[in-house]
């Protein structure tokens, strides 16, 4: 694996802002079932009729493990939180039943449903192998949460504020937890809850390794990574006939 490096500038996730019914926030999309709201975001601390059940149940619950605050009318995310889908997220923040396609917009002002559509117009087998090595591979398993790219060369490089599992599995390679371990050593991986936090971009040698530095275990990264689609990397090679 290459060494650490400094913070780079690189494709990361793209961020979409909720500016409606009172919310204020900021999030990013991690794979068909998982939407972040970044830690800071506001909203409605009452609640509409249409708010769904299980929205609703939800804020309780979070309000009692102090992940969100509910004070003086005003609902605040106090960490990062992982939804199952963009529009839960709307709707824990709003206090209504919306639709995250259509309240989550980027800094341009389109919504999230159009940005996907702009994305992948034409579905993996539309695109071309430039496009291929550019697309956002989510991690989001055993635990562990992180996103990342694959390079050209077949190297994978992880995002900075990825999430490793903290534990190990006996299956997960030797050389995998030595790296661990030299990171946490020398301050690039850093202890927040259960997670390790990457605190730079990080350049792997396979999508194999990237999964398990991230997941703790024996792990096939094609299987592992997928895209914003919930389509797996070997899939999307598959389809393009990529060694």
């Amino acid at each position: 694996m290459d060494a650490p490096s400094e913070i780079i500038t690189s494709q990361e996730p793209e961020v979409f802002y909720c500016e409606q019914n009172g919310a204020s926030g900021k999030g990013v999309l991690l794979g068909a079932k998982c939407f972040r709201v970044l830690q800071g975001a506001t909203g409605r601390s009452e609640v509409a009729d249409s708010c769904p059940e299980n929205i609703k149940k939800l804020r309780v619950a979070l309000a009692k493990r102090g992940i969100i605050t509910l004070c003086d009318g005003i609902l605040t995310m106090n960490v990062d939180w992982d939804f199952d889908s963009p529009s839960a997220a709307a709707a824990l923040l709003t206090g209504y039943n919306r639709s995250g396609l259509k309240v989550w917009k980027n800094r341009q002002g389109k919504t999230l449903g159009d940005v996907l559509k702009e994305r992948h117009p034409g579905g993996a087998s539309h695109r071309t192998p430039e496009m291929f090595v550019k697309d956002l591979l989510i991690c989001n398993q055993n635990g562990a949460k992180g996103t990342g790219y694959l390079l050209p060369n077949g190297h994978f490089r992880l995002h900075r504020a990825s999430l490793c599992r903290k534990a190990v599995a006996k299956s997960c390679p030797a050389s995998i937890v030595r790296l661990r371990e030299q990171l946490i050593s020398n301050g690039e991986l850093q202890l927040r809850g259960e997670h390790l936090v990457l605190q730079s971009d990080y350049v792997c040698d396979s999508c194999h390794a990237a999964a398990q530095f991230l997941t703790g275990y024996s792990r096939n990264g094609l299987d592992v990574w997928k895209n914003e689609e919930d389509i797996t990397l070997k899939q999307l090679k598959a389809d393009l006939a990529l060694p």
